[in-house]
C-alpha cells in the first residue's frame, strides 16, 4: 500500500514569569507538508517557520521592533496580548492541519500548558488542538502532566515527544532538551552547514529572567526568538537520530495496537494488545484481567515478589582486568527455558515449574519476536543500500524492543496481563540462575567480585586483554551448556576497576570509557564543583596502576584545590 505524505510540525514555545503564573509569551512552527513516517532521513525537512510574539500584560515591546529576525527576512507576528497570541496559534493550527506535532516534553507539560492558559483566558475553538469540533475540555490535574489533558485534546493528530521517545530508547542522566541536543545530535550530518548544527548542539538555556531581560532591546528579543526557532529544528534532529517516528510503526506493526499509545509510551498496553491478538489466533480464552487488592484484602505497599539478586562485592580497587558477563534478555529467555504462561501454569503463590510439554503461548509469542529479528539480521549482514539498511536496523530494533518487555507485563498492576504469581516465578528462577552460574565459575578456581540480577564480574587476575577474552569463552561454554536457550555471553571488560557496593562502582573499560555506576557524583542535586572534583578524583585513581602512586596524586589535586578555594578563584 502506497504511503501517505503527511504533515508534521515541529512546536516549540517560550513561557515569561509575572506574578503568580507564566504567560505564553512566544511560539514557533516548523512545517513539513511532506513528511513520511517510515523516513529515515537524519536531515530535517522544512517548508516554512511561522513565529508568533505577545506583548506581555506588564511589559512593552521594543521601541525600535519591526517583526523582523534580520537576515532570512522571516516575519515576526506580533500580538497585542497572550489571548490574541494563544487565537493565532490555534488559527495557524487550523490552516495548517498538522497530522504530528513534534516537541519537548508535550504530553506530560507543553500541551496541557498551552490547554490550561486557552481556559484562563475562555479561548473559543480549543478542540482546533485536534481535529474533533469538542465543547467539554478535558479535565486537567490539580498538577499539570498527570492527566495528560493537553494530549486527549489532541485527538485526531499524532503527538510525537522527543523526551518521551528518549526515555524508552536511549539511556541517558537526564532527558531535558539540553541534555538530549548535547547526547543526540551528531557533530557532523552531511546536508547541514557546520555552523547551524554547533549552534543546535550546543543550546544556550533560557531562564525565566533572562526571558525577561530578551524583552529589553529588539537585539535580544530577536536573539531569543532564534533559540526558540533552533529549538525546533532540535526536536527534528532528536527525533531523527534515534529514529523515533519509525520506530514507533514498526513496534505498532508488530504488537497491532494503536499509533499514538506507543507515542506516549504506552507498553503495557502494547504487550497486552499482542497477546489479545495471540490468544484470539489460537482461540483460546485470555486470563480474566488482573484485580487489583484492597486495603481489607490485606494489600500493603512496596514489592509484591521479590526481584533480580544482587551478590555481595568484594570492595576494593582492582587494576587487573575484571570480566563482565552477562544473560541474553534473562527474564524473556527463563519464560522460553521453562515454558512459562498463563495457559501452562497454575496462578497460585508461589507457583510451580509448568510440567506440561506444550508451548505455552506467551513463551511461543517471546520465540517468534526472536526469530524474526534473527532473520532480519541476517538480511542486515547482506544488505548494502543505505536506506534499507537504516529501515531493516528499525526493524530489528522494533522486535527486540518488544521482546524484551514482555516480561514487564506480568508484573506491572496495571498491565490487562498482569500475572505477579508468574513474575515471582520468572524472578525467583532468575535469582536461582545467578547463584548457580557463580557457583560454575568458582569451581573453575575464579573469583566472583560482583554480580547483578542477569551479571556477573569476575577477577581475572591478568593484564593481558587476549588472555581474559579467552578465559570468557571458557566460562561461556562451561555456564551454557546446563541450558537449553539461556545464553551468558561476554558484554565487555574493565581494565580498572573501584567497586564500592551494591550497585555503586566506578570502571574503565578496555577502550578507556569510564563508566560510573550509582556514585553521588552523578546526581544532579550536587554543585558542579563536586561532580568535576569526583570525576577527576576518581581518574586519578583508576588510570595509576600504581595505587600508592594514584593516592599521592589525588592529595596533590586536593590541596591545589583548597588553596584556590581559598584565593576565592573556583
Amino acid at each position: 500500500m502506497h504511503e501517505p505524505q503527511l504533515t508534521m510540525v515541529s512546536l516549540s514555545f517560550k513561557t515569561i514569569p509575572l506574578k503568580k503564573t507564566n504567560e505564553l509569551a512566544a511560539f514557533t512552527l516548523v512545517v513539513n507538508k511532506n513528511f513520511r513516517l517510515s523516513s529515515t532521513k537524519k536531515v530535517p525537512e522544512h517548508d516554512y517557520i511561522m513565529t508568533a510574539l505577545s506583548k506581555p500584560a506588564t511589559m512593552t515591546l521594543p521601541y525600535d521592533w519591526n517583526g523582523e529576525m534580520g537576515g532570512n527576512n522571516e516575519k515576526v507576528e506580533s500580538c497585542l496580548g497572550e489571548k490574541h497570541l494563544l487565537n493565532i496559534f490555534l488559527k495557524e493550527l487550523r490552516q495548517i492541519d498538522p497530522d504530528i506535532i513534534l516537541g519537548h516534553d508535550l504530553l506530560d507539560f507543553g500541551l496541557e500548558y498551552i490547554l490550561q492558559r486557552m481556559k484562563v483566558h475562555s479561548v473559543n475553538g480549543w478542540s482546533r488542538l485536534g481535529r474533533i469540533k469538542r465543547k467539554d475540555m478535558p479535565r486537567m490535574a490539580a498538577q499539570i502532566g498527570l492527566a495528560r489533558a493537553g494530549h486527549d485534546a489532541c485527538n485526531g493528530r499524532l503527538v510525537a515527544d522527543t523526551k518521551t521517545s528518549a526515555m524508552e530508547l536511549v539511556k541517558m542522566r537526564d532527558y531535558n532538551l539540553t541534555s538530549l541536543c548535547e547526547e543526540q545530535i551528531p557533530e557532523q550530518l552531511s546536508g547541514l552547514k557546520p555552523h547551524f548544527l554547533y549552534a543546535c548542539k550546543n543550546r544556550k538555556e533560557y531562564l525565566p529572567e533572562h526571558i525577561v531581560e530578551a524583552f529589553g532591546s529588539s537585539n535580544t528579543l530577536r536573539m531569543l526568538l532564534q533559540e526558540n526557532i533552533n529549538d525546533c529544528f532540535r526536536n527534528m534532529l532528536i527525533s531523527s537520530n534515534i529514529q523515533s517516528l519509525p520506530l514507533a510503526v514498526q513496534i505498532t506493526n508488530i504488537c497491532g495496537n494503536i499509533l499514538s499509545r506507543t507515542l506516549s509510551r504506552g507498553r503495557a498496553e502494547r504487550n497486552a494488545y499482542l497477546l489479545l491478538h495471540a490468544f484470539h489466533k489460537k482461540d483460546h480464552l485470555p486470563p480474566p484481567p488482573y484485580k487489583k487488592k484492597t486495603v481489607e484484602d490485606g494489600d500493603k505497599k512496596g514489592p509484591k515478589f521479590a526481584g533480580g539478586m544482587v551478590l555481595e562485592p568484594k570492595k576494593g580497587l582492582y587494576t587487573n582486568y575484571i570480566l563482565l558477563l552477562d544473560f541474553n534478555s534473562l527474564y524473556p529467555s527463563i519464560i522460553q527455558e521453562y515454558n512459562i504462561c498463563f495457559t501452562t501454569t497454575a496462578m497460585q503463590a508461589p507457583p510451580d515449574l509448568p510440567k506440561t510439554m506444550e508451548e505455552g503461548i506467551l513463551p511461543f509469542e517471546i520465540k517468534k519476536l526472536v526469530n524474526r529479528r534473527k532473520e532480519v539480521k541476517k538480511l542486515i549482514k547482506n544488505e548494502k543500500n543505505a536506506d534499507e539498511l537504516a529501515r531493516l536496523n528499525i526493524r530489528q530494533l522494533g522486535l527486540k524492543l518488544t521482546a524484551n518487555s514482555m516480561y514487564g507485563c506480568l508484573g506491572f498492576t496495571a498491565s490487562r496481563f498482569c500475572a505477579q504469581p508468574l513474575a515471582a516465578l520468572v524472578t525467583a528462577k532468575g535469582r536461582e540462575i545467578l547463584e548457580a552460574t557463580k557457583v560454575f565459575v568458582e569451581k573453575m578456581n575464579l573469583e566472583v567480585v560482583y554480580g547483578d540480577t542477569d551479571s556477573i564480574m569476575i577477577n581475572s587476575n591478568s593484564t593481558n586483554i587476549s588472555e581474559v577474552m579467552k578465559l570468557g569463552n571458557l566460562v561461556k561454554k562451561e555456564v551454557n551448556k546446563h541450558y537449553r536457550l539461556l545464553e551468558i555471553d561476554i558484554d565487555g571488560a574493565y581494565k580498572s576497576m573501584l567497586l564500592l557496593k551494591k550497585k555503586k562502582y566506578a570502571a574503565i573499560d578496555q577502550n578507556g570509557k569510564e563508566e560510573f555506576k550509582g556514585l553521588d557524583i552523578v546526581r544532579r542535586d550536587w554543585s558542579e564543583i563536586a561532580r568535576n572534583e569526583g570525576r577527576t578524583i576518581l581518574k586519578l585513581l583508576l588510570h595509576e596502576q600504581d595505587e600508592e602512586e594514584g593516592v599521592r596524586k589525588i592529595h596533590e589535586h586536593l590541596e591545589m584545590i583548597g588553596t584556590e578555594a581559598g584565593k576565592q578563584r573556583i
